[in-house]
């Protein structure tokens, strides 16, 4: 299995990277800057940018990448040229949303109860309430 991370320089990126690399695989990240960031050792950088099919595809291939995980998806606009890429290569896509890794995000937020739960987040709990949690807030 070769797996590649778009968005994969950030908080929840780099310790995707490390479990993985923790199983024995060299992960690509795959992220507009041009250096790495606090990436473990073993996974390999490789700059793009998730609008840019064409490169994602080069780096697909040029790396036997069969798995995609995407951190950073925003919508379909800025997800399509990732899940076209990830089509010609008859790969897997995987979307991992940050609000699923902050279980109780609105508990957070304190715009929704219960409060924080300690517990890992279960499929079977309950979702937020609302999508939108910064709208209507004053910038800090």
């Amino acid at each position: 299995m070769a797996v590649a991370i778009i968005g994969g320089t950030g908080f929840i990126g780099t310790a995707v990277a490390e479990r993985l690399v923790l199983r024995g695989l060299a992960p690509v990240v795959v992220a507009r800057g041009e250096h790495p960031v606090n990436l473990p050792r073993g996974a390999v950088f490789e700059p793009g940018d998730r609008m840019d099919g064409a490169r994602l595809g080069q780096i697909f291939k040029a790396h036997g990448v069969d798995t995609v995980i995407d951190i950073f998806a925003l919508g379909m606009l800025n997800t399509r040229a990732v899940m076209e890429a990830v089509a010609e290569i008859g790969g897997r896509y995987l979307l991992l949303s940050s609000v699923d890794v902050y279980s109780n995000y609105g508990g957070l937020l304190r715009k929704e109860s219960p409060a924080i739960q300690a517990a890992p987040a279960k499929e079977t709990d309950p979702l937020r309430g609302f999508r939108f949690p910064y709208r209507g807030n004053p910038h800090r």
